[in-house]
């Protein structure tokens, strides 16, 4: 809308600006041909200097009436330039100011960001050290710092496993320790019963002795 008024007021002002200089042409040419026609052509002169000063200075007017006709219009042309000028500027002022917020933007975005992977990584090695092969990191994101949150997941997942299958191992090593336990306990009262047997058969073999 703007630039359809710049360009209607410019054709105004090409239009008067053109019809001006043909009324100027006009009234100065017509005072040059009175000149031509009373001044160099005939032998005798018979104008006087006085309608020579008054026909000049109505020429004058004349240019001077277009002039200030033209100046309203030239002012309005001016006033409309600078408004576009300054509607450019603000433009610019606002468009600049907002590439700047959305730079600012992605870079408070992307400080955010890094900085939650940074803060899940360290609760989770926190949690590791500590023992807790449970805990896992959140992945938000294809960075590379969602990678190494996967392969921090995977690595407890890994050592879980193996903790799993210790405890499993162990739990196996414990009770065949109680059955070899009970084995050696019940050999052994085989043992003490065999051999209170064989202390009585030899008490009895020594009473026999002493009988004979």
């Amino acid at each position: 809308i703007r630039r359809q008024r710049q360009m209607c007021i410019r054709d105004r002002l090409q239009a008067e600006l053109g019809q001006a200089k043909e009324e100027i042409n006009r009234v100065v040419g017509r005072f040059i041909e009175l000149l031509h026609k009373e001044l160099r052509e005939p032998e005798i002169i018979s104008i006087s200097a006085s309608e020579i000063n008054e026909t000049a200075t109505e020429a004058i007017d004349e240019v001077y009436s277009e002039f200030d006709r033209m100046i309203p219009l030239v002012d309005g042309a001016l006033a409309e330039r600078e408004a576009a000028a300054a509607f450019v500027y603000r433009s610019t002022i606002g468009l600049l100011a907002l590439v700047l917020l959305t730079m600012c933007y992605l870079f408070t975005s992307f400080y955010e960001g890094v900085n939650a992977s940074i803060s899940n990584l360290m609760r989770a090695t926190e949690a590791l050290a500590k023992g807790d092969l449970t805990y896992r990191t959140k992945c938000i994101g294809k960075d590379e710092l969602t990678e190494v949150s996967e392969s921090l997941n995977a690595m407890a997942e890994q050592f879980r496993n193996i903790v799993r299958q210790v405890t499993g191992s162990a739990a196996q090593l414990a009770q065949a320790s109680e059955e070899l336990s009970a084995v050696t306990e019940e050999s052994a009262q085989g043992v003490r019963r065999q051999k209170h047997e064989t202390d009585q058969i030899a008490s009895a073999m020594t009473e026999l002795s002493a009988t004979v």
